[in-house]
């Protein structure tokens, strides 16, 4: 599944493999079935990548994970018919 995830929602779109997918929700009811959720890492963890490419596909973020991307990096692409928001690391 995941490189048909990949092929579809990145490769498709003109943007290079990620180096990790992550999900953005944390939701005990509907859990990603592929990719581990964001609280799974620490924010040291997280903050390691420069780039963070947002896919909106079936769900939104947590607020929380909203609020770190709003502290930690600027949303610098937002393309509402692709669903994608492209967040870059604040220095």
């Amino acid at each position: 599944m995941g490189i048909l995830f990949i092929e579809y929602y990145f490769i498709k779109r003109g943007y290079k493999q990620p180096e990790n997918i992550i999900d953005g929700k944390v939701n005990s009811y509907a859990e990603s079935r592929f990719y581990p959720n964001y609280a799974q890492y620490s924010e040291k963890e997280l903050l390691k990548y420069e780039t963070i490419i947002d896919f909106r596909i079936h769900m939104s973020f947590d607020d929380e994970f909203v609020d770190f991307l709003e502290r930690n990096y600027t949303n610098t692409i937002y393309n509402d018919e692709l669903g994608i928001k492209v967040w870059e690391k604040k220095f």
